[in-house]
């Protein structure tokens, strides 16, 4: 009776322990994701929505269909979750496009749940989903217009569809086509799920034949899933194979397209990549290769130099723990040499920003999950002080991350401060005007033009989103065009017949960068016949918060935007 008593309050105590576990972590996941509830309500002002994700949605929808942008290459890309944000905007709301992406993060966190709960339990299953969504640039992502969720979703998708397919022995080939039908989505998204795409085409060749000897049979299933894919991402290649000859513009552009580059094309690409970080930013050969790890450790927002985003690197740190369980470790080593593979493959093409590898987040937040139970279960064998010390370590760890998530969060409140928007006591124009530096002459230019004005924009980056009036700029952000327009000034009338015969009314101009490029580039001389012929030639209308408006129509009237700039 006494041992009876004493199992029962044993289970009695897990039991209660688990419900507390669950709770807590449910508590935890709950705190991470309301705030994003809130700053998904803010009007957009994220850097690639305004330019592309967002601008490119509504010059279609202003076309009246989807037409060919020559001066915007993103407008070339796989746009399958901007084709969801141009509903949004057909539906008037902008705003709705950051749920949207928002329930991607979310989506990507069902998915863990629903693959750890019935292998490892609720608990792990929920800290899995917590590990993810507190990852700080999953963060700062989720509540703005951008794709990388949606592609994460859809290449979590696919492979969990996958490896239920391989749980079933291979035979129910609906989890095959429905993983083809999410790996097709998912190219159709970022051409980053390429990548993707080509390790579970080969991962599978590998398992299948590994697992049931018949290498005829791997050989179906891969003509199968590569087949589906493609057809259902080849209304994008299709369309890029027409407009530019390259049906992945505009990746390996020099090989579909060798005379547009030169006899000697591009160049080999980790060359050109090593050499690059050596002369932008000092980095030896070596410490460039480390970049794979020092994403983890040294990410920064708003930086190039370090990868534009921040990771936890303690996610990475757990990861190995999952092989401390003796069962399936097949299925372990495919996480890990995904993530591996994954990782690497950037690097190799130039291509090292914390954005692009969200799709390899979801596999660590799996495997630090199930490292984080392989501890507390090794806990259990041992004796009872290195089984606190193993338990200790689990719970640090685990808090660690999730800290980490929240302070981050706390640092965008404190940086983004919603609350006057949220609250009603700031206009959208007010908030737009915070966090967009441009707008105020966007603004001008929306409010004092002609509805068939059309507006050049030179090193303003082509946040033009807000604009309601046409607009061009280049991929150099105006260095190209600010040479021919030098070029011109040394004529009389000659920078209002440049502008005059392509069509453009307005110069919307970031004056620094403007005046860095004319010192760094031409003679004093040249440079201030240049400043001077725009005064001439074209009227100085509005210069705020580092930004000028140039009107081309010798008619227009003064705006109300202060003194002319000096440039």
């Amino acid at each position: 009776m006494a041992r009876s008593g004493e199992k029962a309050m044993s289970l009695f105590k897990n039991s209660a322990l688990r419900t507390a576990s669950f709770l807590s972590l449910s508590s935890a996941f709950l705190l991470l994701a309301a705030p994003l509830l809130l700053l998904a309500a803010l009007p957009p002002f994220a850097r690639d929505a305004v330019i592309h994700h967002l601008a490119i949605p509504k010059l279609w929808l202003a076309h009246g269909g989807m037409v060919e942008i020559p001066w915007e290459h993103h407008s070339y890309f796989p746009m399958n979750v901007d084709l969801l944000y141009m509903a949004c905007l057909w539906a008037g709301s902008d705003i709705a496009a950051h749920y949207v992406h928002l329930g991607f993060a979310l989506a990507v966190c069902g998915l863990l749940f629903a693959h750890l709960a019935p292998r490892r339990g609720r608990e792990t299953a929920l800290l899995g989903a917590l590990f993810f969504l507190a990852v700080p640039a999953v963060l700062r992502c989720a509540a703005s217009a951008y794709v990388d969720l949606g592609v994460t979703f859809f290449t979590t998708a696919s492979l969990l569809a996958f490896l239920r397919f391989r749980k079933d022995g291979y035979q129910n080939i609906l989890w095959l086509l429905a993983s083809a039908v999410l790996m097709g989505l998912a190219a159709g998204s970022k051409h980053n799920a390429l990548i993707v795409w080509c390790f579970l085409n080969l991962a599978m060749g590998v398992l299948v034949v590994r697992e049931t000897r018949s290498p005829a049979r791997a050989v179906g299933y891969m003509a199968l899933f590569l087949t589906v894919s493609l057809l259902v991402v080849s209304p994008w290649f299709i369309r890029n194979a027409l407009w530019t000859g390259n049906p992945i513009f505009p990746m390996f552009d020099s090989f579909f397209n060798p005379g547009a580059h030169g006899p000697s094309g591009e160049g080999g690409p980790g060359v050109g990549f090593f050499r690059k970080r050596g002369l932008m930013y000092g980095e030896p050969w070596w410490y460039t290769v480390l970049i794979p790890v020092r994403m983890f450790f040294s990410g920064r927002d708003d930086s190039d130099q370090f990868f534009d985003g921040v990771l936890c690197p303690t996610l990475l740190l757990l990861a190995p723990l999952a092989f401390l369980s003796r069962d399936d470790k097949t299925e372990r080593g495919f996480f890990s040499v995904f993530s591996l593979f994954f990782i690497g493959i950037p690097l190799l093409m130039g291509m090292p920003r914390v954005r692009y590898i969200f799709p390899v987040l979801p596999a660590l937040a799996i495997l630090a999950a199930e490292g984080v139970k392989n501890l507390f279960a090794r806990a259990g064998e041992e004796k009872r002080l290195p089984a606190l010390a193993l338990q200790a370590l689990a719970v640090c760890a685990s808090v660690h991350i999730v800290v980490t998530g929240g302070l981050y969060l706390a640092g965008q409140f404190e940086k983004i401060k919603p609350i006057p928007y949220l609250s009603g006591r700031e206009s959208r124009d007010a908030f737009l005007s915070r966090h967009l530096a441009n707008h105020a002459a966007v603004r001008y230019i929306n409010s004092h033009s002609q509805k068939d004005a059309k507006v050049l924009l030179l090193f303003d980056r082509g946040r033009a989103y807000y604009l309601d009036r046409e607009y061009v700029y280049e991929p150099s952000y105006g260095m190209r065009t600010t040479d021919e327009l030098v070029a011109a000034s040394k004529t009389r009338g000659g920078l209002a017949e440049y502008l005059r015969k392509r069509g453009i009314t307005h110069l919307l101009v970031r004056l620094d960068l403007m005046d860095k490029y004319l010192t760094d580039n031409f003679t004093a001389a040249e440079a201030d016949l240049f400043r001077g012929r725009l005064s001439e030639e074209l009227h100085p209308a509005f210069f705020e918060t580092g930004h000028a408006v140039y009107e081309a129509n010798p008619l227009a009237r003064p705006g109300a935007g202060g003194a002319a700039p000096v440039l």
